[in-house]
């Protein structure tokens, strides 16, 4: 999907298992990288989880 079409979600659920989970909670909210580095930080919608 683009970051377009995820954006008009008011809640985005990010799937992760294990340590994954972890390391994608931190990428998403890291201050410092790109969107290229780390897609999920284009993803502005009012909600999202992550689960595993």
């Amino acid at each position: 999907m683009s970051f377009s079409t995820l954006n008009r979600s008011l809640t985005t659920v990010i799937l992760a298992a294990g340590g994954a989970k972890d390391k994608a909670r931190e990428r998403l909210s890291a201050r410092s990288g790109s969107v290229q580095e780390t897609p999920a930080r284009g993803i502005r919608a009012k909600e999202i989880f992550i689960l595993g």
